[in-house]
């Protein structure tokens, strides 16, 4: 292909094209081809094979069956689909105030400091206790509660 674009070039200069000519240009053609076919597949030549490429196992084999019945799409939800959760009830809390360490009047913004100083703290890769986890547990349900002025409403009316 490349050698009919090269053609009318020698034709325009009226300069006689052999066969030789022709094969050196297919040839240099054919040499490209080659060379951008091994660079594009540079990653799949050079890969270093693991154990898991010499073991003989199914799902290596049957690949299409794996992409669409994978365990990972089994927790996938819609966004609006989440069922009430049996903790989404506002009423038998304890005292989320307290646990927060803040007073009733306090401020979205307040709340929202409160609970970044609090994790911080708390948060189990920084505490090393063994009950840092329920802690960080109890202040992030508060702060949802909280922080929610809707939530934080029901809550401050069923705990009068």
């Amino acid at each position: 292909m490349v050698f009919m674009l090269i053609l009318p070039v020698y034709a325009q200069q009226e300069v006689p094209v052999s066969a030789g000519d022709t094969m050196v240009i297919m040839i240099v053609f054919a040499v490209a081809v080659g060379a951008v076919f091994v660079y594009l597949a540079r990653d799949m030549i050079l890969r270093k094979k693991t154990d898991y490429d010499g073991q003989d196992l199914g799902s290596q084999q049957d690949r299409e069956y794996e992409k669409y019945h994978s365990d990972w799409l089994d927790d996938f939800a819609e966004i609006g689909s989440r069922k009430k959760h049996p903790d989404d009830s506002v009423g038998d809390l304890p005292d989320l105030y307290a646990i927060m360490g803040l007073p009733k009047t306090a401020s979205a913004d307040q709340i929202k400091q409160q609970y970044r100083r609090l994790a911080k703290q708390l948060h189990p890769d920084r505490n090393m206790q063994s009950d840092a986890r329920e802690k960080m547990a109890d202040i992030n349900r508060a702060y949802e509660i909280l922080s929610d002025p809707r939530m934080r409403a029901r809550y401050d009316n069923v705990r009068q």
